[in-house]
Order: C-alpha cells, then structure tokens, then sequence
C-alpha cells in the first residue's frame, strides 16, 4: 500500500457523505439553491470527516493489522459506521418510517464512502494462490 493513495482515500472518500446525503434530498423533492446546497455539503463534510478521524482510521488499522483486504467486507463496515455515526447523532429511537429511511441513507452514504477508500487506497485484492504444476515456473 502507498501512503500518497491511503492519505488520498481518507480525504475524498467522507466527501461521498454529502454527495449521498444531498442527492437523497434532492430524491425527495427538496427545492435547489445553489448557495443552500454548498453551505449544507461543508457542513455535513464537516461531520464526515470527524467520523472518519473517530471511526474511519481506527477501523483502517484494525484491517490492515488483520490483513483484512475484502471489498464486501469494508462495504459492510463503512455502513456500520454510517449506522453508528446516525445513531449518535439523532439518539432518539424511533421507529418512524423516515427516520429509519434517513438512518438507512447514513449507512448507504458510510458504504459508500468506505468503498471509494478502499479503491482509491489502493489495497490488494484476495489472490488465491496456487501451487505449480510440474514443470511450471
């Protein structure tokens, strides 16, 4: 793994959470406002961010130490994170269809970003490696 690729993976990879998160209201009909949508995509950056700081690289080394490099695998962790991060934020439990929905968007958007991470980092994919045949090299 190259540094130059892992440092690049944890500073585009939160930028999918407001993408995410954005298009979802944009999905749900919300009105478009240019200057709106740029001041909420810094601040739901904001967020992204402090989750990646507090979640994201711990989990990162936890992998790297576990050698950890599946792709389903860091899919379904950065939605766990996203989950996580939703629930923290918006403690209340509720059983409300659109909360459940906004919380399924925060680990759609946790998915994502750990997705573009995990291209972008520059992990190896699972090889199986194989014994030679005879006579093979």
């Amino acid at each position: 793994m190259n540094l130059v690729r892992i440092i690049a993976g944890f500073l585009v990879a939160p930028l999918m959470t407001p993408v995410v998160l954005l298009g979802a209201d944009q999905v749900h009909g919300a009105p478009f406002n240019l200057a709106e949508q740029l001041g909420a995509f810094l601040f739901v950056a904001g967020f992204a961010y402090a989750a990646t700081v507090l979640f994201g690289i711990p989990a990162f080394l936890l992998f790297r130490a576990k050698c950890w490099t599946n792709v389903f695998l860091y899919v379904f962790v950065g939605g766990l994170i996203g989950l996580l991060v939703s629930v923290i934020l918006n403690y209340q439990v509720s059983f409300d269809v659109l909360s459940l929905e906004q919380r399924a968007w925060h680990a759609v958007a946790g998915a994502l970003s750990a997705l573009v991470f995990r291209m972008l980092s520059g992990v190896k994919f699972d090889h199986v490696s194989r014994a030679l045949a005879h006579g093979e090299t």
